[in-house]
């Protein structure tokens, strides 16, 4: 079976990366990449041994059985079931659950997304729907944390905030947040110890 990792973000990568794994052990699967050219200065090293093409004849050349993408657009040219992989936290936008054309199968990560989806699917009754979970999370959950400060030359004694804002310019909050953060995480600390002392 081929397969077409098809990459127009880059953040793509780390949303792809346990496939990628999981895939190398699967000698059966034959895996190649078409990047986009602002995406390749991004692809992993360890990856390289993949084919990799760049132009639209070289995907159609390929001849894929699946072409996969964690985003919102395929080019219908390239043969192969079009599949759309889950990556977004922004259920709240109105165009996650834009149907485009081109797709076949829409992969969810959940009961919430999967039942929107499913209600669309048996109006419209042109893709498939199954629901996988989200490899992008997986792969955040599982990475490793040890010696992360020690990686990042970042002091012991200093606390680490995650704040992981969308890019999405009408839905970001970080030129508000940013500024309040560290004000935020002084407070809870200082909470943590009134409440120790009670």
């Amino acid at each position: 079976m081929k397969l077409l990792f098809y990459v127009s973000k880059s953040y793509s990568y780390s949303i792809i990366h346990p496939l990628i794994k999981y895939l190398k052990k699967k000698p059966e699967h034959t895996v190649a990449f078409y990047l986009f050219h602002w995406t390749v200065n991004d692809f992993p090293d360890e990856w390289l041994n993949y084919k990799i093409f760049e132009l639209p004849e070289q995907a159609i050349e390929f001849n894929p059985d699946f072409v996969i993408t964690p985003g919102n657009f395929v080019d219908y040219r390239i043969p192969g079931m079009k599949v759309q992989l889950f990556h977004g936290l922004g259920i709240e936008k109105p165009s996650h659950f834009k149907i485009r054309p081109h797709f076949d199968i829409y992969l969810t990560s959940g009961p919430y997304v999967t039942q929107r989806y499913k209600r669309i699917q048996r109006i419209n009754k042109t893709f498939l729907v199954q629901e996988t979970g989200w490899p992008k999370v997986d792969y955040i959950l599982s990475y490793p944390t040890d010696d992360l400060k020690k990686k990042f030359n970042i002091p012991q004694n200093k606390k680490i905030i995650l704040y992981a804002p969308t890019f999405s310019p009408k839905m970001q909050s970080a030129n508000d947040l940013l500024p309040i953060i560290p004000d935020i995480a002084i407070k809870i600390e200082c909470y943590k110890i009134l409440n120790r002392k009670r």
